[in-house]
């Protein structure tokens, strides 16, 4: 059972977010950092809860761009809009936060999030694993398929040896870059198109550091404010995840240490943080392939990511969002501030990645249908950011859990 408060989930769950490299080794052809985060409950261990809506520019900017979603925007919406219900989405009132940011002229919003157990912390996949049986430690290597059809996975047990976990239907749902990995070993999976397409988000974020305490109290919806994209064409777009004031001393040692901050100096100072999310253009070639004669320490194809330069539009994008948060830090931070820019634009990260199977028609190269069945495989789906044409210009967990729960449902439906 998790902790009920965010500082204790932290230190809990510290050593299962901390992994060993060499058994998830990975390559690319540029400097990367791969967010890995192998263990039950995956990154909402780390996740700030965010679940923000997409709109229809979203799908409209994914076609302009050449990347077309192969669904209308209302059958998405309604997805969202089901999720919101079974995970308890709410919005936070609008606190001092969002009205500072509203005088000076911006488009603030509330939070709009879910929590756990106690509304201290946002909610974690393992909240709701209650009763559900997990194998841990037990990486799977590929699907096992006669016939056409799913029967099950090949997994690593915890001491290295391969064992088959039988199954009526499998539900991929590791990642963009392991369940192409998966589907890249398993039989007649369409792999001819899977790795192909990776997309991830565009990150920048900065630090107002003010000599002041924070407030005590307060949950994963308070104090914090999102401010959405303001489209103005078929271009690239970003929104901002704003959050403050934070106890400094929330921060771990490490941390505090690049900040040139005592610990008994920052019990006594708060922060703002200000975060950008950015789309990356479709249009780049970008991929995920899998190295057989580069295995990792479990004798895995490791991942090589082929990255590409990145396009005009992204750069000026970069820029922009640099810009913002900059001018957003600054204003926050107030004269006797200090301003800290954590994450460039330009810092290669996976974090968000997606695109690696997308959905759509086998004829225009789509890896699985709208309901996350692949192609060519019975009873075999998937049911992450995988199958996202495009990154979308803000945080993707509920267009995510949304395309989930439609997944969850047709599953349903094919056993009956």
């Amino acid at each position: 059972r998790l902790p009920a408060s965010w500082p204790d989930l932290t230190r809990a769950t510290a050593g299962v977010v901390n992994l060993d490299a060499k058994r998830w080794a990975y390559r690319a052809s540029r400097p990367i950092d791969w967010m890995r985060v192998r263990a039950v409950g995956g990154r909402t261990l780390l996740w700030g809860g965010w679940m923000l809506r997409p709109d229809s520019r979203c799908l409209a900017a994914a076609r302009d761009q050449g990347r077309p979603w192969p669904m209308p925007f209302g059958r998405l919406d309604d997805l969202v809009r089901a999720a919101e219900q079974r995970l308890g989405v709410t919005t936070a009132e609008e606190g001092e936060l969002v009205w500072r940011l509203r005088v000076a002229g911006l488009d603030a919003r509330p939070k709009r999030g879910v929590v756990g157990p106690g509304s201290k912390r946002p909610l974690c996949a393992q909240d709701l694993l209650a009763g559900v049986p997990v194998i841990d430690g037990a990486p799977v290597l590929l699907v096992l398929v006669e016939k056409g059809e799913a029967r099950g996975v090949v997994a690593l047990t915890p001491d290295g040896r391969s064992t088959v976990i039988p199954s009526k239907r499998v539900v991929l749902a590791s990642s963009a870059v392991e369940s192409a990995r998966i589907l890249h070993e398993t039989e007649g999976s369409h792999a001819a198109h899977v790795g192909r397409g990776l997309i991830d988000h565009l990150y920048c974020g900065f630090m107002s550091i003010v000599k002041a305490r924070a407030p005590r109290g307060g949950g994963p919806l308070d104090r914090a404010a999102f401010i959405a994209p303001q489209r103005e064409g078929a271009g690239l777009d970003f929104a901002l995840e704003i959050r403050g004031p934070v106890p400094l001393a929330t921060l771990d040692d490490a941390d505090l240490a690049l900040l040139e901050t005592p610990r008994a100096e920052a019990e006594r100072m708060s922060y703002y943080g200000v975060f950008a999310i950015g789309e990356m253009d479709p249009g780049v070639a970008r991929a995920v392939r899998f190295d057989g004669k580069g295995c990792d320490a479990l004798g895995r194809a490791a991942p090589v990511f082929e990255l590409g330069r990145p396009s005009t539009e992204e750069r000026a994008l970069a820029r922009r969002m640099r810009g913002r948060c900059g001018e957003i830090a600054k204003l926050l931070a107030g004269d006797a501030g200090v301003v800290v820019q954590v994450r460039d634009p330009r810092d290669r990260v996976l974090g968000h990645e997606a695109g690696t199977c997308a959905m759509g028609s086998r004829r225009s190269g789509g890896v699985t249908d709208l309901d996350g069945a692949v192609h060519g495989v019975r009873g075999l789906y998937l049911a992450d950011a995988s199958r996202m044409p495009t990154s979308l210009d803000r945080h993707p967990s509920l267009t995510l859990a949304g395309l989930a729960l439609r997944t969850a449902e047709r599953v349903i439906e094919d056993l009956g």
